[in-house]
Order: structure tokens, then C-alpha cells, then sequence
């Protein structure tokens, strides 16, 4: 039995993966077309070898301080109640793959891109790290993710490619899942 809070089936926390993100995506078209933007697109999602070594470094480097964090922290602050590996159970590696570009791909565009565009670095940054709120009671949860927002942030300011950010929320998201399936044997 998971530990989750809300006890969902493996079916329903798919259902609700699906939903948030769906919805995230629905504001940033939403957003788009309220403030008739006009974006430079072909400059946000440019491939450049050099930014996406960037994002994969800024990413593996975030994954690594966790590390070291939960290594030296109380277990309790990093405790999510299973939601992780209630979402490792409910999607198969290659799924789960998929879904964390996803993930990135439409988190950054609507954070990095529209809001950052929108609102600045600062209340965009917020704003994401807001989104995380059942990081609240977990202050090392929340103080990572608060590093890595305005870390990725930063990183959309200096290259002024989406890609950067988009590959370091991507590397965050992907590689600790990799990690627990090889951990386990089923990698």
C-alpha cells in the first residue's frame, strides 16, 4: 500500500499527472492568446551542443546536491509521502521517460518562457516554486526547489534558449529514475 496522502490507485495518480500538466499546458496557450504574445520561438528551442551540456550539467549538479543533502539531512525533510515512488509503480521506465520531457518541456515553456516573459525572474521563479506547495513542510524539499527554480531561471537569462532549462528540468526529473531502477536491479 502507498503512503500517499491522498491514496490514489496507480490509475487515478496517472489520471492526475495527466490533468496538471494538461491544465499547465492550457494556461500557457491561454496566456498566449489573452496577451496576444508574440515569442520568439525559433530562438527559445534553438539546438545548441554547448546550452544543452549546460542544462544536463546544471541538472546532474542539482540531482548530486540532493544527494548529498539527503545523505546528511534528517530522512524527515526529504519525506513525500511516496509520492515519487507511488509514480515509479504507476508508469513503466519508458513511459515515465517520456513523460518527464514532457513535463519539462511544457513546465519551462509556461514558467521560463511566458511567465518569466510576462512577470520577470523573480515572481515566475516563485510562482513555480509556489506550485510545489505539498513541499511546504519539508524544508529541504522546499529549499532545492527553490534553488533549482531560480537556478533555471537564470539559465533561460543567460542563453536565451528554453532548451537549457528545459534539458536541466529533464536531467533533475529523469536521472534520480534512473538511478532507483538500476538501484533495484530493473534497469
Amino acid at each position: 500500500m502507498s503512503r500517499t496522502d491522498l491514496h490514489l490507485s496507480d490509475s487515478e495518480m496517472r489520471r492526475a499527472l495527466y490533468f496538471s500538466q494538461g491544465l499547465l499546458l492550457l494556461l500557457s496557450m491561454t496566456l498566449i492568446k489573452l496577451f496576444n504574445l508574440s515569442f520568439p520561438l525559433a530562438t527559445w528551442y534553438k539546438v545548441n551542443g554547448l546550452e544543452l551540456m549546460i542544462g544536463f550539467s546544471f541538472g546532474v549538479g542539482m540531482v548530486s546536491i540532493q544527494a548529498i543533502a539527503e545523505h546528511v539531512l534528517p530522512n524527515a525533510w526529504f519525506d513525500d509521502k511516496g509520492i515519487n515512488e507511488h509514480l515509479l509503480r504507476a508508469f513503466p521506465l519508458s513511459a515515465l521517460v517520456l513523460i518527464m520531457a514532457a513535463v519539462s518541456l511544457i513546465e519551462e515553456t509556461l514558467f521560463r518562457g511566458i511567465l518569466q516573459h510576462l512577470l520577470g525572474y523573480v515572481a515566475a521563479s516563485l510562482i513555480f516554486v509556489f506550485l510545489h506547495i505539498r513541499y511546504v513542510t519539508k524544508p529541504a524539499l522546499l529549499g532545492i526547489t527553490l534553488v533549482l527554480s531560480f537556478g533555471l531561471g537564470f539559465l533561460f537569462v543567460q542563453t536565451g534558449s528554453l532548451l537549457t532549462p528545459i534539458t536541466a528540468h529533464f536531467t533533475i526529473n529523469t536521472l534520480p529514475i534512473a538511478l532507483n531502477y538500476l538501484k533495484k536491479g530493473r534497469l
